[in-house]
């Protein structure tokens, strides 16, 4: 950032805040994507041509995270299409990742944290999940944001809403409002003054069939 202070900046986006955050605002996905992005990536390259290693790992991280996050068929990144439309770019994006998070150390531990697990099984889990599916099924690509656990999320956030300042229920308290929200589809009248965020999906409005499967899989647990 000291270097890219002029008149005409390469990574307008990042700001001190993108380096220094603390607390909550170190869980925030946008701040991430912004600094571990192509432009930061190419904005390396261009002002350090010695750190090319440095910006190859945050274009991997870049690419992975465009693979796993498509929300339609067709976008304007390449590997932000579908998973399948493709396929074999998108393979290769996904096992660099892999490879990358496999091999990482953080400070002296030499175990791998679970957010290294995670991102390992997530990468398998996508990839046998679409063979599997192509197999068996004429499906030709995979929207990957729906693999997420967003959706879940935002149940959880509207179950908790429906109490207003109790965000906290119990079982019987948390079947109840999962059976208000799976027969109400307008439920927001009654959270209005709730003391906790709702999210709002970024894709079609899916809250209702999620409930339905929450409510279905606690049933089942």
């Amino acid at each position: 950032m000291e270097k890219d202070n002029g008149e005409l900046k390469i990574c307008h986006k990042l700001t001190q805040l993108h380096l220094d955050c603390k607390g909550s605002a170190r869980q925030k996905v946008v701040t991430a994507a912004q600094l571990l992005s192509h432009s930061t990536a190419s904005a390396m390259r261009s002002l350090f041509p010695e750190k090319c290693h440095q910006a190859d790992v945050i274009e991997t991280v870049d690419k992975w995270f465009d693979v796993m996050n498509s929300h339609k068929e067709i976008s304007k990144k390449k590997l932000g299409c579908a998973l399948g439309i493709h396929l074999e770019e998108q393979k290769v994006s996904l096992q660099k990742m892999k490879k990358l998070i496999h091999t990482s150390q953080f400070g002296q531990r030499k175990n791998p944290l679970p957010f290294q697990k995670g991102i390992e099984i997530g990468i398998s889990a996508t990839l046998q999940l679409f063979d599997n599916l192509s197999s068996r099924l004429p499906v030709r690509y995979l929207l990957t944001a729906r693999l997420n656990q967003d959706l879940v999320e935002n149940s959880f956030s509207r179950v908790r809403a429906l109490g207003i300042t109790f965000d906290h229920p119990g079982p019987v308290a948390c079947k109840n409002r999962i059976r208000i929200l799976t027969v109400s589809k307008e439920a927001e009248i009654v959270v209005r003054t709730s003391s906790v965020a709702i999210l709002k999906p970024d894709t079609h409005d899916q809250n209702s069939a999620t409930v339905c499967q929450v409510y279905f899989f606690w049933g089942s647990y």
